[in-house]
């Protein structure tokens, strides 16, 4: 599940400060969201996805790859929206970006409710895996398993799965 920051790293209404400037350094537009500029960027092993309203960073998704079977499947790291921009579709709109190129997708960190309060990003991965095909993938072994709620929330050893969902359920 994405790590969601609080609104304190809001204050100067910048989140790209969080991270170096060269990420929006080079940025290319790829489309708009709402009346955003929708913007994508890569730099160093990481991936950017950014919305700006004019020249304020207004969200931003961060992203890796996994490699399974030889694929390389992009696994959500960090999703941060400015509170006055949420409950807006955001989030869903980055996800869904992210499927309709890769058809694949995973979660970046585990999604152990019991040590993390409920947010957003649960509810959008418990939404993703009802519509999808979902697996657990398990990052010590490198491997997919069959998905069940317990392994994927609550099992001691959830820590080491990632919620795995694939648009085309044929792929895997």
């Amino acid at each position: 599940m994405p790590i969601i920051y609080s609104s304190k790293l809001f204050e100067n209404h910048n989140i790209i400060y969080l991270y170096s400037s060269d990420v929006i350094k080079n940025c290319k537009k790829i489309g708009t969201y709402l009346n955003f500029g929708f913007y994508s960027n890569n730099y160093e092993k990481e991936n950017y996805l950014f919305l700006k309203d004019n020249n304020k960073i207004i969200a931003l998704l961060v992203y890796f790859f996994y490699e399974v079977d030889s694929e390389k499947i992009p696994a959500i790291d960090i999703v941060v929206v400015d509170e006055e921009y949420r409950r807006k579709g955001i989030t869903t709109f980055f996800y869904n970006h992210l499927l309709n190129i890769y058809g694949k997708l995973i979660s970046g960190i585990c999604l152990n409710k019991s040590d993390r309060k409920i947010d957003g990003s649960f509810g959008l991965w418990v939404k993703l895996i009802k519509k999808h095909s979902p697996k657990l993938f398990n990052i010590y072994t490198n491997s997919l398993e069959k998905f069940s709620f317990y392994r994927a929330f609550k099992s001691k050893h959830s820590i080491k799965r990632r919620i795995f969902i694939c648009s085309k359920p044929k792929d895997f």
